[in-house]
């Protein structure tokens, strides 16, 4: 399936956008999975990024594993993305989410087995339903702690 999958993303830029490069993610995993690891040993050449999510109060543990399983695989110094980070549970006006959120830019950008290339927040929006994650921004654009920590770790990174 994945081999397929490459196939037809790389017949499609070939095809229709030989100037653009693209870039292929392996099998994206939360935190306790091992679906990275597995593909990193079973199907390595068919991707040439890993991606994890990691909800973690703390990021750092679980991306040193994931580097861990990079090692020793053609991957070893592929970059390393977070493709979903921060809640889906609680509302991102939490004080000490917001923290946590500046903490895990710091500790993402070092250099090592904490670096991480890229990331991708969860999420910006509420989803609309009562009792459900509120995001970043609430109805009419409304800031909430979680995204001005972002800002704050983002600018001052």
């Amino acid at each position: 399936m994945v081999k397929v999958a490459k196939d037809a993303i790389a017949f499609v830029y070939k095809t229709y956008l030989p100037d653009r490069t693209y870039r292929i993610h392996d099998p994206k995993t939360v935190g306790g999975s091992n679906w990275s690891a597995s593909a990193l040993q079973a199907i390595p050449n068919y991707f040439d990024k890993v991606n994890v999510h990691n909800y973690d109060a703390d990021i750092s543990n679980d991306t040193r594993k994931v580097r861990g399983w990079m090692n020793g695989t053609v991957r070893v110094n592929s970059q390393l993305w977070v493709g979903e980070w921060g809640t889906y549970e609680i509302s991102y006006g939490d004080l000490s989410l917001a923290l946590n959120l500046i903490k895990n830019l710091i500790r993402g950008s070092q250099p090592g087995d904490n670096y991480i290339y890229g990331s991708h927040i969860f999420c910006l929006y509420g989803w609309g339903k009562q009792g459900l994650a509120e995001g970043l921004l609430g109805d009419g654009g409304k800031r909430r702690a979680g995204y001005y920590a972002l800002r704050m770790g983002i600018r001052a990174l």
